[in-house]
């Protein structure tokens, strides 16, 4: 059984002298997998939704995941991924454990 909190986990963008980008060119999706095939397929399948940017971060486990996550917010635009798909099992920390 997984037990979620009430609270939506989140990380906090550190205050910046720079606003964020409005027209940001990050990759706005974030694959997490450590199948590289899953990770193409996936991949290949998101490109033909027009409503999901072209472009996807990679990692391959959840601890790659969340430190993507953190760098996007810290270092990029400053804005989270608009779409995450994450497998749930995965060697050291699982999409279970990352939600």
């Amino acid at each position: 059984m997984v037990s979620r909190t009430s609270e939506p986990f989140s990380f906090a963008a550190k205050e910046s002298n720079t606003p964020p980008q409005e027209d940001c060119k990050c990759n706005q999706s974030l694959i997490i997998d450590d199948n590289m095939f899953n990770i193409m397929s996936i991949q290949m399948l998101l490109s033909k939704v027009k409503s999901i940017p072209k472009g996807a971060d990679k990692a391959l486990d959840g601890n790659q995941g969340l430190a993507q996550m953190k760098k996007k917010l810290e270092l990029c635009c400053k804005k989270p991924y608009r779409f995450i798909v994450v497998d749930l099992n995965m060697p050291h920390l699982d999409g279970v454990s990352m939600m």
